[in-house]
């Protein structure tokens, strides 16, 4: 399944490896939402868990609490549309989210 999942995202399964996959399930993915384990893979294939990952979470659980479709371009876009506001994470991803609603 792991394998498969990767040939769809085209993502090369030596960078992202199924050990390393399993190593996080066992010891991080407690700190997550509760998605299935093809969820979890995708996320892992397509670098989901970066330094990054918290501000990420947040994000999606934003989106879905507002019943909006979650992207992986939407965090991209995020990061390019709040480069310049001020306030802190909360606010920049409400106002995110009011500005852009109309496209997810």
């Amino acid at each position: 399944m792991f394998a498969s999942i990767g040939a769809r995202l085209g993502r090369d399964t030596q960078t992202h490896t199924y050990e390393q996959f399993k190593d996080f399930m066992k010891h991080e993915s407690h700190l997550y939402s509760k998605r299935t384990t093809q969820e979890y893979m995708e996320d892992w294939l397509n670098g989901w868990y970066t330094s990054d990952r918290e501000r990420k979470e947040m994000l999606r659980e934003m989106f879905q609490t507002n019943g909006l479709k979650w992207s992986l371009d939407a965090y991209q876009l995020y990061l390019e549309w709040t480069d310049d506001l001020k306030g802190n994470r909360f606010q920049k991803m409400a106002e995110f989210i009011k500005a852009t609603k109309s496209l997810f």
